[in-house]
């Protein structure tokens, strides 16, 4: 599982890296964000990152995980993550599913929660 958070840590540093995603988000992955008005597949995730501000800072807690066959890996955590320019940071909950491979995890689903905490 450590490899995996490692993997989920480097989602949230490639905002705008579209490498990053495309080794690490599987090809048919599905990410449901609070932008965006429905389900992303791997073209339209791509597609928004061009010009994608990075994350400032971030900081994972509340670390859930399960792993339920040696090829499947779940990963929930919330999130605090601050942008250049704002203010307030982003607070939300996250699930993500990872799919093993060969040797390579992969994420399959990711979904973001926000909070409405003060």
């Amino acid at each position: 599982m450590t490899e995996v958070l490692e993997i989920e840590r480097g989602f949230w540093n490639a905002a705008g890296d579209t490498e990053y995603y495309r080794q690490y988000f599987h090809d048919d992955g599905v990410m449901v964000l609070p932008h965006a008005s429905q389900p992303l597949d791997k073209a339209a995730v791509l597609a928004s990152l061009a010009g994608a501000s990075p994350w400032r800072s971030f900081h994972f807690d509340a670390l859930a995980s399960a792993e339920p066959t040696p090829f499947v890996a779940v990963l929930a955590h919330r999130v605090e993550a601050w942008k250049e320019g704002v203010d307030a940071p982003y607070r939300a909950v996250i699930a993500s599913t990872y799919l093993a491979e060969g040797t390579s995890w992969r994420l399959l689903s990711h979904q973001h929660t926000p909070l409405n905490e003060p």
